[in-house]
């Protein structure tokens, strides 16, 4: 199943809920990341895992501030997180996150067992 607004075909949310969803350099696209991750929860089983990805800002950002390189509204990038905003941003719907590195994350409400050994990793 596939959903992306600017696809016609794709176009329609799905109206069913899903074990896992995959969103792959999508939150940094938003404007409004917290009714897109409300969005993206409400297409996740209750006991489901999304599997993500967005660079978080690196330990220096107050250095480099906009002028970062992943910052670029022309390119789309219009939000963007530390580990602590994301995590707060998922915990406002219920979940906990968790992250591989600074670019791959999972965000689940209780730990599928299908998932269980990937926390091991995270």
């Amino acid at each position: 199943m596939t959903f992306d607004p600017f696809v016609a075909d794709f176009a329609r949310p799905p109206q069913q809920r899903f074990d896992i969803v995959t969103c792959f350099e999508t939150l940094e696209h938003m404007p409004d990341p917290m009714a897109g991750i409300g969005a993206i929860a409400s297409s996740t089983k209750e006991d489901g895992l999304v599997l993500f990805s967005t660079l978080l800002q690196p330990s220096d950002f107050e250095m480099h501030g906009v002028n970062w390189w992943y910052v670029g509204p022309r390119n789309g990038h219009v939000s963007i997180f530390s580990r602590t905003a994301l995590a707060l941003a998922w915990q406002h719907h219920g979940y906990q996150t968790a992250s591989f590195n600074d670019n791959l994350h999972m965000a689940f409400r209780t730990l599928p067992e299908f998932a269980r050994h990937l926390l091991k990793q995270a």
